[in-house]
C-alpha cells in the first residue's frame, strides 16, 4: 500500500516536471515569438541608428536592440543602419514593433528583394539626400500571422495589402537635423495601405520620429537619432584650360617639332578628403565625336597634345576645333561631385618659320645665300634682320633666296620674324665673319 502511495506520487511529480517544463518552453517560445528571425547583427557604430519612434496605431518602434554604450536588451538581434553607396544614403535593416513585427528598411537590396514592390512612385527605398537631409522612399511592414512564418513568408502572404510606410509625399515628411548632437529624425512618416491610403485603411497611420513634433518632450521624451557623419560631396572649382605657350606653338609648326600641348586643370574642394578617381569626357563639337577617359588617382589636370589629325585614344586634339569637355571627380569615400563642363576652342596652327643659310662662318666681303623655308596657311608677311643694324621685309614667299654680304667681322645673329593672321613666330642663328688669310710672303 505504502509502495502504491510512493509511485503515485512520483508519478505526480513526473508529470509536474514535465508539464512546467512544457510550460517554461512554450512561454520562452511564446514570449520570443516575435523575435525569432534573426535580421543581422545589431548596430552599435557610427552609422547605427538608435531610439523609437511612435505610431498612435501601434505604439512603439524600436530602431536598435541595442543603445550607443552597447547595452542590448534580450532577443534577436536587429538594426537599422544608414549605408553609404557612392553619393546615395540608404537606411538598411529592421526595426521592432511589439505590437506588429518587423518593418524592413530595404537599403541597396531594394533592386533584388521581391517583396520591394511599392504602391506608387518613386519606387524607391528610404535614402537620404546629403545636401537637404531630406527622407524619401519606402520601408514595409509585414505582420506575422503564424507562429512559423519569417519576414518574408508573412510579406507574401499578406502581399501588397497592408504595411507600406513612405517617408515623402502628401504630409509625409522625414529630415534629419544635423544642428543636433546627436543628429535627430523629425516629422512624420505614413503607413497606410498598398490599395487605398486613407485614415480608415491605415495599417500603422503616422508615425512620429521626435517628441518635438508634438510637443510631448516633456512628458514623453523618445526620438530616433544618429551619431551618423555625412560624406558630403566634392565639388570643382577654377575648371579651365592652360593653354600652349606661343613658343611652343611656334616650334610644333616647324617640321619634326615637338607638338603643343594643351591642359585641363581644376581643384578639388572636399575639406578632409582626397580625390580618388576622376573621369573626363570630351566631344568635338564640330564633328560630334566623343570619347571619355576613366582615370584612377589624385592628380588635378589632364593634358592633350595638338595636332593636324584628332586621336581621342593618343590624347590628340586637332588644330582650331571647338571643344567640349565634361569632368567628374570622386573622394575616397567613393562620393562623386556634380558634373563640370568646359567649351573651349583649340588654337589654330602657328605659321611656321625657317630659314636655311649657305654657311654659319664665312669670310668677310664674300656673299651668302639665304632661303625662306617657311609656310603658312594664310599671307604671311616678315622681317628679316641681318644681325647688323640692317633689315628687309622682303623675300617673304617660301623658297625666296637672297644673297647678302657682310662688311664687318664679328659674330651675326639673324633672326627671321613671320606673321600670319594667326600668330608670330621667329627664326634666328648665328653667323660669324672672319678675314680671309693673307696671301704667301717671302722670308729675307
Amino acid at each position: 500500500m505504502e509502495v502504491k502511495k510512493l509511485l503515485k506520487q512520483a508519478k505526480f511529480m513526473f508529470f509536474f516536471i514535465v508539464f512546467l517544463g512544457v510550460g517554461i518552453i512554450v512561454s520562452f517560445l511564446f514570449q520570443n515569438e516575435s523575435l525569432r528571425t534573426p535580421v543581422g547583427i545589431a548596430a552599435t557604430s557610427t552609422n547605427a541608428l538608435y531610439g523609437y519612434a511612435w505610431s498612435s496605431n501601434i505604439g512603439w518602434i524600436s530602431f536598435n536592440r541595442c543603445d550607443e554604450s552597447g547595452v542590448c536588451r534580450p532577443g534577436a538581434d536587429y538594426d537599422v543602419r544608414i549605408i553609404n553607396q557612392g553619393s546615395d544614403y540608404f537606411l538598411e535593416g529592421y526595426a521592432w514593433a511589439p505590437n506588429l513585427g518587423w518593418i524592413k528598411f530595404y537599403g541597396t537590396n531594394a533592386s533584388s528583394d521581391p517583396t520591394f514592390n511599392p504602391p506608387s512612385a518613386p519606387a524607391e527605398p528610404v535614402k537620404i539626400d546629403p545636401s537637404s537631409y531630406q527622407l524619401s522612399g519606402w520601408a514595409r511592414a509585414c505582420p506575422k500571422r503564424n507562429f512559423d512564418d519569417d519576414w518574408n513568408t508573412s510579406c507574401a502572404i499578406l502581399g501588397d495589402s497592408m504595411g507600406w510606410i513612405k517617408f515623402l509625399g502628401g504630409t509625409a515628411s522625414v529630415s534629419l537635423d544635423i544642428s543636433t548632437s546627436p543628429a535627430e529624425f523629425l516629422g512624420y512618416a505614413w503607413g497606410g495601405s498598398g490599395s487605398s491610403d486613407s485614415d480608415s485603411n491605415a495599417v500603422i497611420g503616422w508615425i512620429s520620429f521626435n517628441c518635438r513634433n508634438r510637443g510631448t518632450c516633456s512628458e514623453f521624451p523618445y526620438k530616433v537619432y544618429t551619431y551618423f557623419s555625412f560624406n558630403n560631396p566634392p565639388s570643382i572649382d577654377n575648371f579651365d584650360v592652360e593653354p600652349p605657350s606661343d613658343e611652343s606653338l611656334c616650334n610644333a609648326a616647324r617640321p619634326g617639332g615637338v607638338p603643343a600641348s594643351l591642359s585641363l586643370v581644376w581643384s578639388f574642394i572636399d575639406p578632409g578628403d582626397t580625390q580618388s578617381r576622376y573621369q573626363i569626357s570630351i566631344e568635338n563639337i564640330t564633328s560630334g565625336a566623343t570619347y571619355s577617359y576613366d582615370i584612377t588617382g589624385s592628380g588635378s589636370s589632364f593634358t592633350f597634345l595638338l595636332g593636324d589629325v584628332e586621336n581621342f585614344v593618343a590624347q590628340r586634339l586637332k588644330y582650331g576645333e571647338d571643344y567640349r569637355t565634361t569632368l567628374t571627380v570622386w573622394d575616397s569615400e567613393g562620393a562623386p561631385s556634380s558634373p563640370a563642363v568646359l567649351d573651349f576652342t583649340t588654337p589654330s596652327k602657328y605659321p611656321n618659320i625657317s630659314f636655311t643659310v649657305s654657311s654659319l662662318r664665312t669670310i668677310l666681303g664674300r656673299p651668302l645665300t639665304f632661303t625662306n623655308t617657311s609656310d603658312s596657311s594664310d599671307t604671311l608677311s616678315c622681317i628679316w634682320e641681318m644681325g647688323d643694324g640692317y633689315s628687309t621685309t622682303t623675300n617673304c614667299n617660301p623658297n625666296d633666296a637672297f644673297q647678302y654680304t657682310y662688311t664687318t667681322l664679328g659674330n651675326k645673329v639673324v633672326v627671321l620674324t613671320g606673321t600670319d593672321s594667326v600668330g608670330t613666330c621667329i627664326a634666328s642663328t648665328t653667323i660669324q665673319t672672319i678675314r680671309s688669310p693673307g696671301g704667301y710672303r717671302e722670308v729675307p
